[in-house]
């Protein structure tokens, strides 16, 4: 007898009842192409998916629908449940379809799939159970040494793992291909690293960002911010170092190219904001409501009371809001500044960079953090990856390396105004160095075909003056 969702029978027997009607249910409204799906992720059997009696009898139907006429209808489903099995539904043929569609909570094909899966792990679940409750006959009614029943169990879980786990190639292709939308990818605002880099900053994926002291890294973080947030998504800010006055003043100067100090001012409300010329006056006013509205997410010391785990509990929660498709990026400023002991920064550094490459694959996110860099790798050269520092891993775990330098940092008669940017690694394309316009007046670092414009940017925490 099929257990009644919420009995004790159905804490008893692994099964979803509410996941099932929703499988359903969406099948019903959206046809094939969602029934379809459901036979891949079944393994070609769909119906042995449905455990409760009611939605077992509808998978029934649906698959003699098919099976006769090639097509999902509801009319079709209806008729088959009016020669099969109607009667024992609790609500007539008709009106238990339409409840179905009504019910569903699944939106689209990536959330079928995953529901999908979670009646695949039940399925197993009952299947092992099945195969346990025969080895157990077995064992009490025949002489059965120790050895041959951990055998027989072992071989019981094989099946099921391997059944559920190991996926052909074209069966992940197909899943792939399945998909509704390909891997979203958000630009930086530089083009040219961009085109390096395939594009942009793209889900799943870690992206490291070194350069030595008072460079310029968290402007260019800066920038990707505003980049992000103007492309629409979502990003979580763990701002380690810059104060939350400091951030605002320094955002609102690069998003509307305005001169920094003035912003600083008119936010100590040392400058009123009616001095300012007409045109910049609304430029601020806009750049600051910009940033109100801005799906724009911080973090501050006081704020990560548990480290990693407050970081993904937070893009948990945004993933929850805002739904599996959104871009989310998060930036982290900067990655040393995570470790609690430094007499342990080795390990608690392979810790997080671990952690957070399968927070981006896991989650569907990308990652950006800033990185110190190891004493050796500060002769005023272009920095090495080796140069990172901490920990090995931050080379090993990070998809694309960034490195910064500025010649006049450490050389009067070098160009003010460049900042020397190289991909040292990229593990989905090229390496590559770029040029980049330096314009710590106004907080913004671009192209240096655009010498102007929030879309890239500079002017950081790190420098010795506002005005390099």
């Amino acid at each position: 007898m099929a257990a009644k969702e919420g009995s004790d029978q159905d804490r008893s027997i692994p099964c979803n009842p509410s996941t099932e009607a929703s499988v359903l249910g969406v099948c019903l409204s959206e046809g094939l192409a969602y029934w379809n799906q459901v036979m891949r992720v079944g393994g070609g059997d769909p119906v042995s998916l449905f455990y409760a009696q009611e939605n077992r009898i509808v998978a029934q139907a649906i698959k003699r629908s098919i099976d006769g006429d090639g097509e999902l209808y509801d009319s079709a489903v209806e008729d088959q449940l009016e020669m099969h099995d109607g009667d024992r539904l609790s609500v007539d043929p008709r009106t238990q379809l339409v409840q179905l569609q009504a019910n569903t909570s699944i939106t689209n094909l990536d959330s079928l799939i995953k529901a999908c899966n979670v009646l695949v792990n039940s399925r197993s679940a009952r299947r092992m159970l099945t195969d346990l409750e025969r080895t157990r006959n077995t064992i009490l009614t025949e002489d059965i040494q120790p050895n041959e029943i951990s055998k027989e169990l072992n071989q019981i879980s094989v099946k099921h793992l391997v059944a559920r786990e190991v996926k052909t190639m074209g069966a992940l292709i197909d899943e792939i291909d399945s998909q509704e939308e390909a891997s979203w990818m958000v630009p930086t605002g530089l083009t040219e690293l961009d085109s390096i880099i395939g594009g942009g900053l793209e889900a799943g994926r870690n992206y490291v960002l070194a350069a030595r002291p008072k460079i310029g890294k968290t402007t260019v973080m800066m920038n990707m911010i505003l980049n992000s947030l103007h492309d629409g998504a979502v990003v979580l800010l763990v701002s380690l170092e810059t104060l939350e006055r400091d951030l605002i003043y320094k955002l609102i100067a690069a998003n509307a190219f305005l001169d920094q100090k003035t912003c600083q001012k008119i936010r100590k409300g040392e400058v009123s904001l009616d001095s300012l010329e007409e045109e910049d006056r609304e430029e601020y006013e806009s750049s600051l409501q910009f940033l109100k509205d801005a799906p724009l997410y911080t973090v501050f010391p006081r704020d990560l009371t548990d480290g990693y785990h407050t970081i993904a509990a937070m893009v948990a929660s945004l993933r929850a809001k805002y739904g599996d498709s959104r871009e989310i990026i998060v930036y982290i400023d900067y990655l040393q500044l995570l470790v609690n002991d430094k007499y342990n920064e080795y390990h608690e550094l392979s810790q997080y960079t671990r952690d957070l490459k399968l927070m981006a694959m896991e989650m569907g996110l990308a990652i950006v953090y800033l990185s110190q860099l190891s004493r050796d790798g500060a002769d005023g050269g272009m920095p090495q990856v080796h140069h990172l520092r901490g920990s090995g891993t931050i080379e090993q775990d990070a998809d694309v390396a960034i490195m910064l330098n500025r010649k006049h940092h450490y050389d009067n008669e070098a160009p003010s105004h460049v900042m020397d940017l190289w991909v040292a690694q990229n593990r989905v394309g090229s390496q590559g160095d770029v040029q980049l316009f330096w314009d710590p007046k106004h907080n913004v670092v671009s192209d240096m075909s655009e010498s102007t414009g929030w879309n890239a940017a500079s002017g950081d925490d790190d420098d010795d003056e506002v005005y390099d």
